[in-house]
């Protein structure tokens, strides 16, 4: 059978490029100092800057994984496409020879059987193989079309999440809670943001995991399309050898 060479893309986000840091929201944010609310527009600015950063971040990623997975097709087609047609003329080419070997009435019949037999090997071949990879892609654009549309909407809902934080802190400063507990209030409410944006990204890990059991599905398939392909192929060689003995 013919080596096919099929990769899986996933949407694999990776955190640490896309979640702020701990260490970068405090610096932000500041001390809590007696500054704190007087600088909040500031504070406020920096890290909502910082957030649509990540979140258009994550929003290439899904557009740059969704044109290789379209790239990744066409080549796949067209390398399956080209890998059949020369075997398709190198079996031709096989068939005229032994055409021309055979003289007898017998040797005719026989060749005649083995190119059938070939041929309808073949085809159940890249019938099998064409039902395994479309049961792949159907599967893998049913998963994009589940989870994907969680992951872009994360982003929408962790700016409105940092801008809700950061308008509730202007309002606790308006009404003159003490900037320590301010900042503190602050800190927690970016915080849970930041953990549910997380929690809604890692639906590209589950897209990885699934993809992983599709693959192993299609694999099998082709494993058991190239066994029966040269089960039958020994049969057709065993019938014919055994005329042209």
């Amino acid at each position: 059978m013919m080596k096919l060479n099929f990769k899986i893309l996933s949407i694999c986000i990776v955190l640490a490029a896309i979640v702020i840091s701990p260490a970068f929201v405090s610096a932000i944010v500041g001390t809590g100092g007696a500054n704190f609310c007087t600088n909040l527009n500031t504070f406020s600015t920096q890290y909502s800057s910082a957030v649509q950063q990540r979140v258009n971040a994550l929003q290439q990623k899904i557009e740059q994984s969704n044109a290789s997975l379209a790239s990744v097709r066409v080549k796949e087609d067209q390398a399956l496409s080209t890998t059949r047609q020369n075997m398709d003329a190198k079996k031709e080419q096989y068939y005229a020879q032994l055409e021309a070997k055979a003289t007898t009435d017998e040797q005719k019949t026989a060749v005649q059987n083995f190119e059938t037999a070939m041929d309808a090997a073949s085809t159940a071949r890249k019938s099998a193989i064409d039902a395994a990879n479309k049961a792949f892609r159907d599967g893998v654009d049913a998963i994009i079309a589940q989870k994907q549309p969680l992951i872009q909407q994360a982003g929408p809902a962790f700016e409105a999440a940092v801008k809700s934080a950061f308008d509730k802190a202007k309002s606790s400063c308006t009404s003159g809670t003490a900037s320590a507990t301010v900042r503190s209030t602050l800190l927690t409410d970016l915080k849970t943001a930041k953990d549910q944006f997380k929690t809604a990204v890692n639906a590209g890990n589950a897209i990885n995991s699934q993809m992983k059991t599709l693959k192993a599905t299609r694999n099998s398939a082709f494993k058991k399309a190239a066994t029966d392909y040269k089960t039958a192929v020994q049969k057709a060689t065993a019938d014919l050898k055994a005329v042209f003995k």
